[in-house]
């Protein structure tokens, strides 16, 4: 049976985020298709961790060696972080050689995403595309599946030496991968709209929407401002708390 992974990085100050991320998962996932959902930890309690892998057994947390925490969106430690993901992603596709999505911690799961694994044998990797809202950089590293593993970790490389060279703007992980997908002549790459893998308007919502994203936007990442982000999805604020009411 073809299977799949989940990647993503959770800090304390987005459990949350957490919560929402894998409570939706664990509801709208299929996980007879999914090999783990593994997070790295970043600063995350013992007692969040235990209770999410005691909950299910194909969650699995991973200590970070580089705990950084932030105290406002963008800043410094929030940059490490960020860059930590990539290399995450790389070490986990060399390790575990299998198909693997990276999805930002701050997103929620409406529907099933296995069907996309089987979207073109011959793709490589799958891009979250924005460009109908900002085409000037089209896509998003909210969402990256990596489906062809070998060539997906020569593109990580490709990608962590481009965020070490993008200097122009206040983030570099997204710039970069757009810097990277602009020159391609390597790899075969497609998209989807960030309507169905990262859609962060709710006016734009569609049937087909499968994950849906808190973006955020240089905010300082208080409790009041995760909150705002939330309550930007009216129409979900009901199951929104019903997930963080089983918060711990």
């Amino acid at each position: 049976m073809k299977k799949y992974s989940i990647l993503s990085i959770a800090s304390g100050q987005f459990d949350h985020f957490l919560w929402v991320f894998l409570k939706s998962a664990l509801e709208k996932i299929n996980l007879e298709y999914v090999h783990e959902i593994c997070i790295l930890n970043i600063g995350l309690s013992e007692e969040i961790v235990n209770y999410f892998e005691k909950l299910n057994s194909k969650i699995k947390f991973i200590e970070s060696d580089k705990v950084s925490l932030s105290k406002e969106s963008w800043d410094e430690s929030w940059q490490i972080n960020v860059l930590e993901k990539t290399k995450f992603a790389k070490t986990y596709l060399q390790k575990q050689n299998i198909p693997t999505y990276m999805i930002d911690i701050d997103c929620m799961f409406l529907d099933d995403i296995f069907d996309l694994l089987n979207i073109n044998s011959e793709v490589d990797i799958i891009l979250c595309d924005r460009s109908d809202l900002w085409p000037g950089m089209p896509f998003i590293a909210s969402f990256v599946a990596f489906l062809n593993v070998d060539r997906s970790i020569n593109f990580l490389d490709e990608w962590i030496q481009m965020m070490d060279v993008v200097n122009q703007f206040e983030t570099k992980e997204t710039p970069a991968l757009n810097e990277l997908v602009k020159n391609n002549v390597k790899y075969n790459l497609a998209s989807l709209s960030h309507k169905i893998v990262g859609l962060y308007y709710e006016y734009l919502l569609l049937p087909e929407t499968k994950i849906i994203h808190f973006k955020g936007g240089g905010f300082k990442n208080d409790h009041d401002s995760i909150m705002d982000r939330f309550d930007r999805f009216k129409s979900f604020n009901e199951v929104i708390n019903k997930y963080i009411a089983e918060k711990m």
